[in-house]
C-alpha cells in the first residue's frame, strides 16, 4: 500500500513539472530549466487554478482530474 502512495506522488510531481514547463516556455524564461524550479512553478500554478475553480464553484473531482491529466500530458510531450 505504501508503494501506491509513492506512485501517486510521482504522478503528481510529473504533472506539476508539466505545468511548470508549459508556463516557463510560455513566458520565455529559458534560463530556468532545472526540475525543481519547474515543479515549484507548476505547484504554484495548480494552486492558483484550484483557487479559481473553487471561486467559481467548479472544483469538482472531474475538473481536478483534468488538471492532473493535462499536466501529465504536458510532461510527456
Amino acid at each position: 500500500m505504501k508503494y501506491l502512495s509513492m506512485i501517486a506522488f510521482i504522478f503528481f510531481l510529473f504533472a506539476c513539472y508539466g505545468w511548470g514547463y508549459v508556463l516557463v516556455r510560455w513566458t520565455d524564461m529559458r534560463e530556468r530549466d532545472n526540475f525543481a524550479f519547474l515543479s515549484v512553478v507548476g505547484i504554484g500554478f495548480l494552486i492558483f487554478l484550484g483557487g479559481i475553480l473553487n471561486l467559481v464553484r467548479l472544483a469538482y473531482p472531474a475538473a481536478l482530474a483534468v488538471l492532473l491529466v493535462s499536466g501529465l500530458a504536458f510532461f510527456f510531450i
